[in-house]
């Protein structure tokens, strides 16, 4: 329904389950912010940070894991103005276990392509 909706109704959409308690890590929600138009607006992009660092920091369950997914359709997503937020520091993860694992690694791959992002846009400005 998403998809059907004018691009502020279906961003509001997103911000309330940003907001909400419910968890980020489900199918039906990785989808919804795939087919979000890109970039995203700054306020789904710093909700989303923010759920994202809540959930890296987080106790290992599956929809931790599940979360991880959204990673690399945020790196991709984000608008120029939340690059210094998207690079500001992720929590420390022991990586004792494998959900830890595939965070850590979902991670190193999201700054490594917001990094790209950021390096791409200076050198075009030159």
């Amino acid at each position: 329904m998403l998809a059907a909706m004018p691009r502020s109704e279906a961003e509001n959409c997103i911000v309330a389950l940003l907001r909400s308690s419910a968890p980020i890590g489900n199918v039906i929600f990785v989808d919804c912010l795939r087919g979000l138009p890109k970039p995203w607006s700054p306020e789904v992009a710093h909700r989303c940070l923010s759920r994202l660092r809540q959930e890296a920091a987080a106790p290992v369950t599956v929809p931790r894991q599940a979360a991880a997914a959204i990673m690399p359709i945020a790196s991709r997503a984000i608008p120029r103005e939340c690059l210094a937020e998207a690079l500001a520091s992720w929590p420390q993860i022991s990586g004792e276990h494998h959900i830890d694992k595939v965070w850590i690694r979902e991670i190193a791959a999201f700054i490594e392509t917001v990094q790209l992002r950021k390096s791409l846009i200076e050198e075009t400005r030159s």
